[in-house]
């Protein structure tokens, strides 16, 4: 493996390559030659003991210690492998060579422990060379005390016995160990001798089938919950595989990579918020619970042009070497209030973080908002940086001057950018933080009132500036050097990820009836561009699904090309299942956490669609059951009968509800709770779809149906064929109802005021 003067982005270097990582932070990459495989295992301190934020980050993209000099499997290239049966944590090779020689070799990633375990039926040969030499403490174990960076790392290699695996020394200090009838091989790094001897005596005396057993054990409860029934066969290995690569892709400290793929080994703000938020809306609060408090922690502190230094949440965690990418403070936001809502826990908020992101609120808000415009502003395009960025012509990140030319693309040059993307962000920011901000209003100090006049306006101002005659919305407004102005519409010149996560991601919707056309656009024309990537792609799928703009079966036609390229045996990176990051381009990165997050959100929402404010039940096809789903203290069941994909009516523990689609919160006790879902046609009379405060209260009749709502922020609720509505405040007071029409479908908007409002159907 090579390393640049700049510390360019690493992509492994041989043909055909395997990535494991486990969730202490190391990570195994088998690279397969012509005629051998190097082992490449690079090092972090044990996750399960170290949480600050330079262990988690010891060894990334750029810069990284492998725990040893070099290992190699002789005698075996990628023409050896007949087949590649590969899993995060229990990869299995079958070898078969020319002579008609066969060997099965198994390699197992510990999830709880610094090491990785290798074994092989037939003969396999392993050399390791160390960085200055091995040390002996007993038979049946080699081991090497170093210190790098500041880390004293003991890196160890654990056989059978000196006989039993042919031991030998070469003259260059490697060690060679040969492996026979599944010998188990440990190999990985600590940070001291004891260490290694702890680790090592929970092993001692396993077989490959006990071994097994037990790392499925330490899987067997986070990967339980939210869990999918889906009802084809392909969508459910893809759904199952891909839980286990995000998990092997959050270590315990906290760090959340893009992909298991060297290029993306960094902590990128976006790519764990969005595993992290993604995850809990598919009931699995692990994944957030670990990364918020990581995230929230570790700013990064980077210097203004008047000399000033602050705290930002921009492209990476925790370092100034980052872009100003603008979502990273969405991302932190929605980080903490996903945190917040889905696991009722509010200690998050108690201490020094929400203090922390507050400020770097205000710092945003203070350098980014045009109050001439009416609008938020960026000096970074994806992740290119502006002519008003002082870093313009740089990658940061790598601190080398950039190949991208905006010029190149026949613009002239480009000064500031007012996308969707940052309106629907900030304006999201805004009312989030005004949601935490009610948890400690000793915080506020009249922010939230400020805040939300400010989301108001950001509102109002993209509706009249970045509406377009067709009903869908601009992509940005680009603010030239030379003082002029273009509005880009959705397609070539505008950043398609970025445009499609603005109308489908959320979790508040500013512009619903925009969004929704602008994402049924974007469905219809962004793969006549260029690829689509697969992250938005499910975004979009599940907010146009829910209502009803796709076919009978048409979300399951959306993830139809991901789902087949997924199980893909690909040729760099043989790991089918393994999801693949762009539409047709299955030679790119595999095993993308950030992908798969939103692939289980998308799917679990066919059954059960986490809100930004509670749960409520869907009645897609393509999902039989969702089991073990949580929320805050609560465990939810769902499983669901009958044809067609609209809901007919629903039980919560035995209680039938026709008229509310959103699960009750005084419903939902500590504890197990069964949903059973009765597919078929839709209620004529008004039924509730969903709304973005919480259902506090709920009860129906023949006559219709009364819920209360509560929210620190103004409220819609999705209704469908809505009829006589009407709502009254806490104190019994009229509201004055607004309604707003979303084309092409049968549901409205109603808009409600922030606080506890009665909303009753007729």
């Amino acid at each position: 493996m090579t390393q640049t003067l700049w510390r360019e982005p690493q992509i492994e270097e041989a043909p055909r390559n395997l990535i494991l990582q486990n969730r202490c932070g190391n990570r195994l990459s088998l690279l397969f030659h012509e005629r051998e495989v190097e082992l490449d295992l690079s090092y972090k301190p044990n996750a399960f003991r170290r949480k600050d934020l330079a262990a988690r980050t010891f060894s990334g993209r750029d810069v990284w210690t492998n725990l040893f000099a070099a290992i190699r499997a002789v005698d075996l290239g990628h023409g050896d492998i007949a087949t590649w049966g590969y899993d995060p944590f229990r990869t299995e090779l079958g070898v078969l060579y020319g002579n008609g020689a066969r060997n099965r070799i198994r390699i197992w990633n510990l999830p709880e422990e610094n090491a990785f375990v290798l074994s092989a039926r037939a003969p396999l040969t392993l050399v390791f060379k160390p960085h200055r030499a091995f040390s002996d403490p007993r038979d049946g174990l080699f081991l090497e005390r170093f210190a790098d960076r500041g880390e004293e790392i003991t890196s160890f290699v654990a056989y059978p016995s000196r006989q039993q695996s042919r031991l030998r020394d070469l003259s260059d200090g490697s060690r060679v160990v040969q492996l026979l009838e599944d010998d188990l091989v440990v190999i990985g790094g600590e940070e001291t001798p004891g260490q290694v001897e702890r680790l090592l005596a929970g092993l001692a005396g396993l077989t490959p089938d006990q071994l097994s057993a037990r790392v499925e054990a330490a899987l067997a409860a986070p990967l339980a919950a939210g869990r999918v029934t889906a009802a084809d066969p392909e969508l459910q290995r893809v759904l199952d595989l891909n839980r286990r690569v995000v998990w092997s892709g959050l270590d315990a400290g906290g760090a959340c990579f893009g992909a298991l793929n060297r290029i993306y080994h960094l902590v990128w703000v976006r790519d764990g918020s969005m595993t992290s938020a993604h995850m809990a809306q598919s009931g699995n609060p692990a994944f957030i619970r670990t990364w918020a408090p990581f995230l929230l922690a570790n700013p990064s502190r980077v210097m203004a042009e008047d000399g000033t230094r602050h705290d930002e949440f921009g492209q990476l965690l925790g370092t100034r070497w980052s872009k100003a990418e603008d979502d990273g403070l969405f991302y932190a936001t929605w980080s903490a209030f996903s945190h917040w809502q889905a696991t009722g826990d509010d200690a998050l908020l108690a201490g020094a973080d929400l203090p922390r992101l507050v400020g770097a609120i205000e710092r945003h808000l203070a350098s980014r908002f045009d109050d001439q415009l009416g609008l938020m502003g960026s000096d970074t395009l994806g992740e290119e940086s502006m002519h008003g960025s002082p870093y313009y012509g740089y990658d940061v990140v790598n601190g080398s001057i950039s190949r991208w030319n905006g010029h190149a693309e026949g613009r002239k040059p480009v000064r500031w950018i007012h996308s969707l993307y940052h309106q629907a962000n900030s304006v999201n920011v805004l009312l989030m933080a005004a949601a935490l901000l009610a948890q400690r209003p000793e915080l506020d100090g009249g922010r939230s009132a400020r805040w939300l006049a400010l989301a108001e306006r950001i509102t109002m101002r993209t509706r009249e500036l970045l509406a377009l005659p067709d009903g869908t919305l601009a992509a940005m407004i680009l603010r030239f050097q030379d003082g002029s102005d273009e509005r880009v519409p959705f397609g070539p010149g505008s950043d398609y990820w970025e445009t499609a996560w603005a109308v489908s991601q959320g979790p508040f919707f500013p512009w619903p009836d925009l969004q929704l056309t602008t994402a049924a656009l974007i469905r219809r024309d962004w793969p006549t561009y260029r690829s689509y990537g697969f992250c938005p792609w499910n975004c979009l799928a599940r907010t146009l699904h829910e209502h009803g703009l796709l076919p009978a079966g048409g979300w399951r036609a959306m993830l139809d090309q991901q789902v087949r390229e997924a199980l893909l045996l690909t040729t760099k990176y043989p790991m089918p299942g393994a999801l693949t990051e762009y539409a047709g381009e299955v030679e790119s990165w595999r095993g993308l956490p950030f992908s798969a997050g939103s692939l289980m959100a998308s799917s679990c929402a066919q059954l059960l669609r986490a809100l930004p404010q509670g749960v409520a039940v869907r009645g897609g096809a393509a999902v039989q059951a969702v089991t073990g789903w949580r929320w805050r203290l609560s465990r939810i069941d769902a499983t669901a009968s009958g044809a067609g994909e609209e809901v007919a009516a629903w039980s919560l523990d035995g209680e039938r509800f026709t008229r509310c689609l959103q699960v009750p919160e005084d419903r939902l006790r500590a504890g197990t709770h069964a949903i059973a879902i009765t597919r078929g046609a839709a209620p004529a009379q008004a039924r509730i779809e969903e709304a973005d405060g919480s259902l506090i209260a709920y009860s129906e009749s023949a006559d219709g149906c009364t819920a209360t709502f509560r929210s620190p922020v103004a409220q819609q609720v999705r209704v469908r064929n809505p009829g006589t509505v009407s709502a009254t405040t806490a104190d019994g007071a009229a509201v004055a109802v607004r309604r707003q029409v979303l084309p092409g479908t049968a549901y409205s908007m109603v808009m409600l005021p922030a606080g506890t409002i009665t909303l009753r159907l007729a």
